[in-house]
């Protein structure tokens, strides 16, 4: 026969709540604050490497290619998502990442053209914010960088203007 725990006993001292041993082996067998509880998983998109750009030395008129690899780094698939690309927090192109899986990665490329002169173009993974990847699990680490934090990479340019002739 199993013995029974004690009941509960909480006891504040100075704000700092003591839970007695006997309670916490309660939460412990009824899952509380188990981190493998699988509401808890999350997925995590981010950028394998950082954004890429073909031609690196483009003129003005010249169509400039740029290029990333999402990874779902979290322990939950997601969901299809928008991804945006920014400059000077005005949208040139968007697009979709499509719904990935644990570790699965997807290459995506998005075509734009700039006027002269210096350009910083920001990509933002889940830029609406559809999927919530914050881990609330601290056994989870992500040497990149963990939930919404990871979900934007830049590039800098400079693009010629038109050679007189």
């Amino acid at each position: 026969m199993a013995t029974p725990l004690p009941p509960p006993e909480l006891h504040m001292y100075h704000s700092t709540l003591i839970v007695s041993a006997g309670f916490a082996a309660f939460l412990a067998l009824a899952g509380c604050g188990n981190s493998d509880d699988k509401e808890s998983l999350r997925p995590d998109l981010a950028f394998s490497a950082g954004v890429s750009a073909t031609p690196i030395d483009p003129a003005v008129g010249q169509p400039i290619t740029l290029g990333w690899t999402v990874v779902n780094r979290g322990q939950k698939d997601s969901k299809a998502c928008t991804w945006r690309v920014l400059s000077n927090g005005v949208t040139l192109v968007e697009g979709t990442i499509a719904a990935l899986q644990t570790d699965q990665t997807t290459v995506i490329t998005a075509t734009i053209t700039d006027t002269p002169g210096y350009h910083t173009y920001t990509v933002l993974l889940d830029a609406t914010n559809l999927i919530n990847e914050d881990q609330p699990s601290v056994a989870y680490q992500d040497p990149v960088g963990v939930g919404e934090a990871n979900n934007s990479a830049a590039i800098s340019l400079v693009v010629a203007a038109a050679s007189g002739g």
